[in-house]
C-alpha cells in the first residue's frame, strides 16, 4: 500500500493495515472505586498480526469511545483492550454492618465489617463479569496486625494482590449480590485508616 503526505505540516493519518481481531467483552467492575462498570475485549490470539506498542482509537458502531496506550503482551497472554465504561451496567458497595470489639486481656481490638456487592445488568443480552473488591493490606511486618476475609461462594482471594473476585455471568435484567466479611485484630492503642 503507497500512500501520499502532502508534507504542508497538517496532521495526517495513513491507514496501514486493516483487519479483525477475534475476542470476548468482558466488563469488569471494582464499587469499591466506582460505581461504572468498564467493558473490556479480551484477544487470546493476537500474535499472527502486526501488532506493536502505541495508542489506539476505540470505536464501536461508528461511535468513537476514546482511545487508550496498547500494550502488547508477551506471546501466549491475552491482549486486553478498554473499550470505557458501559452505562447499561451499574455496581454499588454497602456496608450492611460493622462490629468492634476490645479485649483487656489480650490487648487486642477486633473490627468485623460486612460488605454487601451489587452488579445490575440492564443491557438485552447476557454478560461476563468480573466484581472486584478491594481488601486491607497490612504493612505491619510484625505481625501484629491481622487481616483475615471470608465470602460468598464462587469469590476467589488473590493475597498478592488483596482482591477477593467473583466472575460472574448475569442475564438481561438480572441482578446479583454477593456478600464480603473483612475482619481485622489489631493491637488495642493503635489507630487504623480506612476500613
Amino acid at each position: 500500500t503507497s500512500a501520499t503526505i502532502s508534507g504542508d505540516g497538517e496532521v495526517e493519518k495513513v491507514a496501514i493495515d486493516e483487519f479483525e481481531l477475534d475476542g470476548e467483552v468482558r466488563y469488569y467492575a471494582v464499587p469499591a472505586l466506582n460505581s461504572e462498570v468498564y467493558s473490556t475485549v479480551r484477544v487470546p490470539e493476537f500474535s499472527g498480526h502486526k501488532l506493536m506498542n502505541g495508542y489506539a482509537q476505540v470505536i464501536s458502531n461508528n461511535s468513537y469511545l476514546g482511545n487508550f496506550y496498547l500494550s502488547i503482551p508477551s506471546i501466549g497472554d491475552t491482549l486486553v483492550m478498554p473499550l470505557g465504561p458501559n452505562p447499561y451496567v451499574r455496581c454499588s458497595r454497602e456496608l450492611v454492618e460493622e462490629t468492634s470489639t476490645s479485649s483487656l486481656l489480650s490487648g487486642k481490638r477486633q473490627v468485623v465489617s460486612n460488605w454487601t456487592l451489587s452488579v445490575e445488568n440492564s443491557l438485552s443480552d447476557s454478560i461476563s463479569l468480573d466484581l472486584v473488591d478491594l481488601t486491607p493490606r497490612t504493612r505491619a511486618r510484625d505481625g501484629a496486625i491481622d487481616v483475615s476475609v471470608t465470602f460468598s461462594e464462587g469469590g476467589r482471594f488473590d493475597a498478592a494482590n488483596n482482591l477477593v473476585t467473583f466472575a460472574l455471568e448475569l442475564g438481561p435484567g438480572e441482578r446479583r449480590d454477593v456478600m464480603i466479611t473483612i475482619t481485622v485484630v489489631y493491637p488495642r492503642n493503635s489507630t487504623l485508616y480506612g476500613l
